[in-house]
């Protein structure tokens, strides 16, 4: 099924609003009601998603984001082989919508490394005594 480019740009929106809930729940002063405000959105698009005709999409883009997350040293050097061999990488079933796929969970996980080394500058030193 093609992705028609309205819902491809809702998916891409909600992507990037359920990543934004997860890191709320990490800042040092939300409450625990705030937290569980946002675990319920994070569900809500999870299960929109997961639910939908488009949940294929919706999973190779987390799966491109948990790679770029964990992995993204080596993610850089497939997104680079990606702007490269772009024809050769279509012909053998990569979607204009699964690239622009990768290119928004490498945004997405270089955006989460930034705000998670400023939380980490922010959070006071703790010493043991």
């Amino acid at each position: 099924m093609t992705m028609h480019i309205e819902h491809e740009e809702a998916m891409r929106a909600d992507f990037h609003d359920r990543f934004a809930e997860t890191l709320k729940t990490l800042l040092p002063n939300i409450s625990d009601a705030q937290r569980a405000q946002c675990a319920a959105r994070i569900a809500e698009y999870e299960q929109r998603w997961h639910a939908g005709p488009y949940a294929q999409e919706w999973e190779f883009l987390h799966a491109a984001y948990a790679d770029f997350r964990d992995h993204p040293q080596e993610m850089a050097r497939f997104a680079a082989d990606l702007d490269a061999n772009r024809e050769l990488w279509k012909g053998n079933g990569l979607t204009d919508v699964m690239r622009r796929s990768v290119d928004q969970a490498r945004t997405i996980a270089a955006e989460e490394r930034s705000a998670l080394a400023v939380l980490r500058e922010q959070q006071p030193i703790r010493r043991e005594r």
